[in-house]
């Protein structure tokens, strides 16, 4: 019986034990048909790894939605003032105000045709054809100050400026 011993040094990183096997045998010319068949060849391996066997594939988590509160960006000062304004001076402060004729609704008093056209200047696509009224006060607000930032003072008339 021929015994061939592997060392304990340890294996290389990114070469299975095996595979060290495989290849001192072919390096020793030990290949299928080199030995009579009279011979039994027996591997022994004591082997020590120098990195930590890597973890079993893990599966990808599931993607979860997360929904966060829509919140209006703060206001640069002068428009936070204006808007205050504006806001006082259309609904009082009531962010569910309706004019008499329906035209005009929300906080801002927003025509449902400058609500939608600003909605798309903004990028806010969920809330064209949304009554202005029943927009989240945060919305109104958004929308508010990106029309603000857009045109200037000029929808609301001139009581505010």
């Amino acid at each position: 019986m021929t015994v061939f011993r592997i060392s304990s040094r340890p294996v290389l990183r990114g070469f299975s034990a095996v595979a060290i096997i495989l290849l001192s045998v072919l390096a020793l010319g030990l290949h299928a048909g080199a030995l009579p068949s009279s011979h039994s060849t027996q591997l022994v391996c004591s082997t020590t790894t120098t990195t930590a066997p890597v973890a079993a594939a893990k599966a990808a988590p599931t993607p979860v939605a997360v929904v966060t509160p829509v919140t209006a960006p703060p206001a640069p000062p002068d428009a936070a003032a204006f808007l205050a304004c504006v806001r006082q001076r259309e609904s009082h402060g009531n962010y569910r105000a309706v004019s008499a004729d329906g035209v005009y609704r929300g906080a801002y008093q927003f025509a449902q045709s400058s609500w939608d056209l600003t909605a798309r200047h903004a990028g806010r696509n969920d809330l064209v054809g949304m009554l202005p009224d029943q927009a989240s006060p945060a919305d109104q607000d958004a929308l508010a100050l990106n029309l603000y930032q857009w045109q200037g003072a000029k929808p609301w008339g001139g009581a505010c400026s």
